[in-house]
């Protein structure tokens, strides 16, 4: 292997920038090694042209990295007579395996800093606009135009009576806005109707029924039947299916024959007609117990039969307290105070009874 030869420390070599020059230039995590070692014979064996040749390959490498960081000439004259008074690196064979090439930094701290500066920027720039897009998708995911203010609703239809009840809770959230807010409304004389979901819709929809219901008993001189009035509801449901009313009716009263009726609902007008039915945030927890306790035939049952319940009027009213009661336990939108509407052939009449308050 040919040995390069010493490097020229004079000055005269070392500002001449002549073949057998070598130039040293070092900053605060890397060094460059700039020229090229000429040997004092030429090249008689391959294995001295390819280390030549890997010498001028480096100069060049080097040379640009220097260019490329912008180190002056009287940086690299410095920072070369500070490596030659230390000696120069050796140069790497090919006989073994190179070392990685140090990268190039800065010629100064100001370049340094404003180039990391950046390098910050556009780093964080991108996260601080997907920051900004997903704010702005919360905050269109948290509009809504329905709040639930809670509240549940049961009705329990038997052979000559319906009761209707429902409690006076009204709240969003953890706050109650009211402790007094009746659920129910009389439609028609056997008639009313209890609702649960978002108030503002629930009165909307009751003041379109009244003046609905106005309008039939001008033209026809009778009061709408319960069955007509359930018509008239699901109807009006559906009607607004596109933007629905965010309220959940149960509906009760007397049929044309004097037999107590309920019919269920879901937002969009589909109904159902059956002997007992809960809506609200307390349904889950009460229809367990009234299907233990009522025990209504299926609807797939043929012959058809009646959808009224066993119960006398006195166990009805027991059976919605003690089903409100427990509900009441665990379910924090119910409370405060129940109210009960016993429809029958001579008229209707409401009771009061106090639930939990907490």
């Amino acid at each position: 292997m040919l040995v390069p030869p010493e490097p020229d420390t004079t000055a005269r070599s070392r500002r001449s920038g002549r073949p057998g020059s070598v130039s040293n230039c070092a900053t605060g995590r890397g060094k460059f090694l700039i020229g090229i070692a000429q040997s004092s014979s030429p090249p008689s064996a391959p294995a001295a042209d390819a280390n030549l040749s890997l010498r001028f390959i480096l100069k060049t490498r080097y040379q640009e990295e220097i260019d490329r960081a912008g180190l002056s000439s009287c940086s690299t004259r410095r920072y070369g007579e500070e490596l030659d008074s230390r000696g120069a690196p050796e140069l790497p064979s090919l006989s073994k395996a190179s070392p990685p090439l140090p990268q190039p930094r800065f010629a100064n701290s100001h370049q340094y800093f404003w180039d990391q500066t950046r390098e910050r920027s556009k780093q964080t720039a991108p996260r601080a606009g997907r920051r900004r897009v997903s704010l702005g998708a919360q905050a269109m995911a948290r509009f809504d135009p329905y709040e639930n203010n809670g509240g549940t609703c049961v009705a329990v239809a038997g052979a000559d009576y319906c009761v209707v009840a429902a409690d006076t809770r009204l709240s969003v959230g953890y706050s109650i806005l009211s402790r007094d807010h009746s659920k129910i409304a009389q439609l028609a004389d056997k008639c009313v109707l209890a609702s649960s979901g978002f108030q503002g819709d629930i009165k909307a929809l009751q003041k379109n029924l009244a003046a609905k219901e106005l309008v039939y008993e001008h033209n026809h001189n009778k009061k709408m039947s319960c069955p007509a009035m359930a018509q008239l509801l699901s109807n009006t449901l559906y009607y607004k299916r596109f933007f629905p009313y965010y309220a959940f009716n149960v509906l009760g009263g007397l049929d044309s024959q004097g037999k107590g009726c309920v019919f269920t609902y879901d937002a969009v007008g589909s109904y159902e007609r059956t002997g007992y039915s809960a809506q609200g945030t307390g349904a889950a927890l009460m229809m367990p117990v009234l299907d233990n306790q009522l025990k209504s035939p299926s609807p797939l049952l043929l012959p058809a039969r009646d959808a009224v319940t066993p119960l006398s009027e006195s166990e009805a009213v027991d059976l919605v307290k003690d089903v409100f009661a427990s509900a009441t336990e665990r379910d924090i939108y119910t409370g405060d105070r129940l109210e009960i509407v016993v429809i029958n052939s001579s008229g209707t009449h409401r009771e009061y009874i106090e639930l939990r308050k907490d």
